[in-house]
């Protein structure tokens, strides 16, 4: 048995324990991305929109600090659900896995888990981003609604940034 198909077992095994673990994930990319998808669309950055540059501005403080929170939460449910798998780790370890495979096995688990993270909350993001943008549109009293699209950069910015976040995380 390899360590990726190692990963993949305690991540199906584990399912019930990452699952806390992977909503928070999921949770904290769709919310970035219902951010950048409105931030960076064509309408409101070329300025159709009426107030869009100051709606803009101020949805991308909102984008920092989810990004922020992400980190930090993504940190503290990633280290409370390290600590509750103590018990399988000194297993692992008195079965001749050294610090280093130790070390690669967390990082593998958690980069499928943040990839499928990413993956399933922009896709849930896709589903709720016509939602965001009518009641943004609500909001800032337009008489038509922001018209849905999809925003490739919105995709692309997300997806980099939360990988990043990830690895970031797990190195930590």
């Amino acid at each position: 048995m390899t360590f990726r198909q190692l990963a993949l077992s305690n991540v199906r095994g584990s399912a019930l324990r990452y699952a806390a673990f992977f909503l928070s994930s999921v949770f904290s990319v769709l919310l970035f991305f219902l951010y950048a998808q409105f931030i960076l669309h064509p309408d409101v950055a070329s300025g159709y929109i009426y107030g869009g540059e100051s709606t803009r501005v101020v949805l991308t403080v909102c984008l920092v600090l989810v990004a922020v929170f992400a980190f930090f939460f993504v940190l503290y449910s990633s280290g409370a659900f390290l600590r509750a798998r103590n018990r399988e780790f000194g297993l692992l370890t008195l079965m001749g896995t050294t610090r280093g495979q130790l070390r690669r096995l967390i990082w593998l688990e958690n980069t499928i888990l943040s990839l499928a993270a990413i993956v399933v909350g922009v896709l849930a993001g896709l589903l709720f981003s016509r939602l965001f943008m009518l009641g943004i549109s609500r909001v800032l009293g337009l008489d038509e609604p922001v018209r849905f699209m999809l925003v490739p950069n919105a995709v692309l910015l997300t997806a980099v940034s939360f990988f990043v976040l990830f690895q970031l995380v797990t190195l930590v």
